[in-house]
């Protein structure tokens, strides 16, 4: 990446937020249990967010994805693949959000950060997989910028209010 685009500098900086967010609540929680915590989940998460953000790794994934479908004679029927895709992607999705609302009940903070940890994961996997029509929506122009940059910063701040939230709730 020479010089990130306003798109791309809105996710560095959501991502960059979410993941010292995360790592702060991570230091925090450090001595009080020897098990894998949320914070540490999601500061590796987000940091892997961050890192694919400076790198572009899922565009260069989803380029070479349209190569070897290229080569392979496929490309033109590629949506027979990319729907399923997107519905199982839904699924997960779905499933992840259920499962955290019923698990963790009794701590909002938890919830809200891993449903913007859902947000921004979910928005790496629709661009790798890139349907026209979801790219349509996520690349659209939103002032200066594009409508995805709204996706990862209200995943960011999603994860990283939830889990200052959670974190100060842990404390008590």
């Amino acid at each position: 990446m020479l010089m990130p685009s306003l798109t791309q500098s809105i996710g560095l900086c959501a991502d960059l937020l979410a993941t010292t967010s995360c790592g702060i609540a991570w230091f925090r929680a450090r001595n009080r249990s020897r098990k894998i915590s949320l914070p540490v989940v999601t500061t590796v998460a987000e940091f892997a967010l961050l890192i694919d953000m400076a790198l572009d790794i899922r565009l260069r994934l989803h380029a070479l994805i349209d190569r070897e479908a290229t080569l392979q004679g496929v490309y033109a029927r590629r949506h027979w693949i990319q729907w399923p895709a997107l519905f199982v992607l839904g699924i997960i999705a779905g499933a992840v959000t259920a499962t955290a609302v019923w698990r963790f009940r009794r701590r909002i903070g938890a919830v809200l950060t891993i449903c913007g940890l859902v947000v921004s994961l979910t928005c790496w996997c629709m661009e790798v997989i890139s349907l026209h029509a979801t790219d349509s929506l996520l690349y659209s122009p939103l002032g200066k910028t594009m409508n995805i940059a709204a996706f990862w910063v209200v995943g960011a701040l999603a994860t990283s209010a939830g889990i200052f939230i959670d974190s100060a709730d842990n404390r008590r």
